[in-house]
C-alpha cells in the first residue's frame, strides 16, 4: 500500500537530515508526501464506514508536519524521519482519541487512542474509568481488541494519581497518563496489497476504546 519510494526517501532523510540536503531533494519529499496523502484519504474513507465521526475530516487535518520543533531538544535535526497520521473527528489538533499510523522504515506501527492528553482531559478520562472501570476492562478484554493489541501501551505513574484512594479497584488503570494501544508493522507488510485490510481490522478493534475516551471528554 505504501510506495517503496516513500520508505527509500525516509531512509535517506534519516541519513542526511540537513536543510541543505532536504532543499536539494524536495521533489522526493513532495512525492512521498503525496503517497501518504492518498493513503490517508483512502483510510479515512474506510474508517468512515464504521466511524462516521471522520466524515468531514481531510488528509490535511490528519498529517503531522515533517518539520521538528527543536527549541527544547538536544537533537537539532530539522526533520522527522517518519510520517505520522492521526485520523479522528476534527483532525490531529483536537483533543480526543483516534486512529494512528506511523510510517518509519524499520519502526512502523499503527493503533489508536489518545497520547498524553492535557491535564484537563486526563482528569476527565480517569474520572470515567473510576466510574465505569468494569466497562473499561471489558473493552480491553474483548476478543477483537486482544487479538490485535496485547494491552494498553505502558505509560503509567510510578505512584498514584491524586484524588483516588490507593485501594480503588481500578487503580491499575487510573495510573495511566496515556491511553494508546499500538502494534508494529514490518516494512514488507506496509507495502503489501493486504495492508489496507490490516489497518482497518486493527482500527475497528480499537474503536470501542476511542469511543470510551471520547465519551468521557464530552460528559
Amino acid at each position: 500500500m505504501i510506495n517503496k519510494d516513500t520508505l527509500d526517501f525516509l531512509k535517506k532523510l534519516s541519513k542526511y537530515n540537513t536543510r541543505e540536503w532536504f532543499g536539494k531533494n524536495r521533489g522526493l519529499y513532495e512525492k512521498a508526501r503525496e503517497d501518504i496523502y492518498h493513503v490517508t484519504m483512502f483510510l479515512l474513507g474506510e474508517i468512515e464506514r464504521f466511524d462516521p465521526s471522520v466524515a468531514d475530516v481531510s488528509p490535511e487535518d490528519c498529517l503531522f508536519r515533517i518539520y521538528r520543533d527543536t527549541r527544547f531538544s538536544m537533537d537539532k535535526s530539522p526533520y522527522k524521519t517518519y510520517f505520522g497520521i492521526f485520523m479522528k473527528r476534527g483532525g490531529r489538533k483536537t483533543a480526543g482519541a483516534g486512529y494512528y499510523l506511523q510510517v518509519q522504515p524499520g519502526s512502523c506501527f499503527l493503533g489508536g487512542g489518545t497520547y498524553m492528553p492535557q491535564s484537563k482531559e486526563l482528569n476527565m478520562i480517569r474520572a470515567a474509568i473510576a466510574r465505569k472501570h468494569e466497562e473499561f476492562r471489558k473493552i480491553l478484554g474483548k476478543k477483537g481488541f486482544a487479538s490485535e493489541y496485547t494491552s494498553l501501551d505502558e505509560a503509567r505513574l510510578k505512584t498514584y494519581p491524586k484524588g483516588y484512594p490507593k485501594n480503588h479497584p481500578a487503580m491499575d488503570m487510573l495510573r495511566y497518563f496515556s491511553f494508546t494501544a499500538t502494534k508494529p508493522v514490518s516494512d514488507p507488510e506496509l507495502m503489501s496489497k493486504s495492508f489496507p485490510q490490516t489497518c482497518i481490522r486493527s482500527f475497528k478493534a480499537i474503536k470501542p476504546l476511542n469511543d470510551f475516551i471520547n465519551s468521557a471528554l464530552i460528559s
